[in-house]
């Protein structure tokens, strides 16, 4: 009888499947590197964002509940540049023990240089002498640089999940890149005098650069802050001299100011562009692959 009852339960051990380990939890700071980490990370880990599609990082205001968030955390990862300026104290505030990365930290940042209280060299937003701008995973190749970041990070707090993520990461960048050749075909065919755009927010200087574009914005690095009547007069005049046939509105910018520059200059709007945050799921921009391949296409719609 003993042995019976042994036999059974050797028996049911070995049809049990092992529990999984559970899920390393992440907080990213806003949705764009939400999806690149869950892109790398896959099912070894779980994330959240503390900033949420459609959501604006210029304007975030954390909460208690976001602090509590950060307690849970393994690994907080945001972009850094200034783009956050929040986090840090956010951070020291929740008492978290989780590890703080910010993913730009291999890139080389734009500065802004300020030319008659101009920013961007065309932008027409409050920037200051050496603001850095932000917004660089808005070029592919940084972007890249970030997965890369946050491959080695998961990879140093997991080391059993080191060839999952890099097999995740390798397969990602492989398809990014894919894009970016072909973008930087795409754009290089269109006359350098034809290559000109105006955005609602300067979030594209990145991207401008990366396709050899010249942008002009109607608003500075931040969404808070509006251009003063001289600054909108001084875009309009831009717009004019380089008959700027394309205007772009921000996905998190206040689409009023852009669509009076529309109005006053006759130039189209050609659409939404994603910079700051992904849109809601089946929406143009619901991951960062797809953000990048609606941009392209509506920024070489309208040029071609």
């Amino acid at each position: 009888m003993k042995k019976t009852l042994l036999s059974i339960l050797s028996s049911v051990i070995l049809l049990t499947p092992a529990l999984a380990a559970e899920p390393i939890q992440i907080v990213t700071s806003f949705s764009i590197l939400e999806d690149m980490v869950k892109q790398v990370g896959g099912n070894r880990i779980a994330v959240s964002s503390l900033i949420g599609v459609d959501g604006d990082a210029h304007t975030f205001q954390p909460s208690a509940q976001h602090a509590l968030a950060l307690t849970k955390a393994k690994i907080i990862f945001v972009n850094g540049l200034g783009f956050e300026p929040w986090a840090k104290k956010l951070v020291a505030s929740s008492g978290t023990k989780a590890k703080f990365v910010e993913v730009s930290k291999n890139i080389k940042p734009l500065t802004m240089k300020t030319e008659e209280g101009h920013g961007h060299g065309h932008s027409h937003g409050h920037a200051h002498k050496n603001e850095v701008d932000p917004h660089a995973w808005n070029d592919i190749k940084n972007g890249i640089i970030y997965i890369k970041t946050i491959q080695g990070e998961l990879s140093n707090i997991d080391p059993e999940g080191t060839k999952e993520y890099s097999a995740n990461a390798i397969a990602y960048i492989a398809e990014l890149e894919k894009m970016a050749v072909q973008a930087q075909k795409d754009f290089a065919a269109i006359p350098k005098a034809k290559r000109n755009i105006v955005m609602s927010h300067d979030s594209m200087g990145y991207f401008a650069k990366s396709y050899g574009l010249s942008v002009h914005s109607a608003q500075g690095l931040s969404t808070e802050i509006e251009p003063t009547a001289k600054e909108v007069a001084a875009i309009i005049d831009d717009i004019r001299k380089n008959k700027v046939t394309a205007l772009f509105l921000d996905s998190v910018a206040n689409p009023k100011l852009l669509e009076r520059i529309s109005t006053e200059t006759g130039t189209k709007i050609g659409g939404k562009l994603y910079s700051d945050a992904l849109s809601s799921v089946n929406s143009p921009a619901s991951s960062y692959r797809a953000l990048n391949e609606h941009n392209i296409k509506t920024v070489l719609k309208m040029l071609q």
